[in-house]
């Protein structure tokens, strides 16, 4: 959930798989979940990443959306990281977790980054919507 952290998964994932190719990345703390293509055009798997090394798929199925997976290193990692580094200033909390997916409900747009975060009381949270190219899109701030 750090600038040097998304970085280091980018290149770990590019390293592993030989590809960029998702369909949607949740990075917490400790550990990241993938979705990504596997196979044929509508199947998907669903892998774990923790302690530097990407698990055995934890589940195969078939892909539902009509999006094609996008491209990691499609995104500008400097830009996001700048988000994200001023996140916990931004939403008024600190970065809990990062989710990278097409929006639900809107087949036109592209797949976004939400940053989400949550203030010190641990109760409030607040998120940003940013483009992969580091465009913010929406900030919903901490109350706290």
């Amino acid at each position: 959930t750090t600038p040097a952290g998304l970085a280091y998964f980018v290149d770990r994932y590019r390293d592993h798989f030989h590809a960029t190719a998702v369909d949607e990345v949740v990075l917490y703390p400790e550990y990241a979940i993938v979705t990504r293509p596997a196979g044929g055009p509508r199947s998907k798997h669903r892998v774990t990443f923790r302690r530097a090394e990407f698990q055995t798929p934890d589940s195969s199925s078939t892909r539902t959306t009509k999006k094609p997976p996008f491209d990691l290193a499609a995104m500008d990692l400097r830009a996001v990281a700048a988000l994200i580094a001023g996140a916990p200033r931004t939403l008024g909390g600190a970065v809990q977790y990062l989710n990278i997916e097409y929006p639900p409900g809107n087949d036109e747009s592209g797949p976004v980054m939400v940053i989400y975060a949550k203030n010190a009381d641990g109760g409030v949270s607040g998120h940003m919507s940013v483009s992969l190219a580091g465009e913010p899109l929406e900030i919903y701030r901490s109350g706290g």
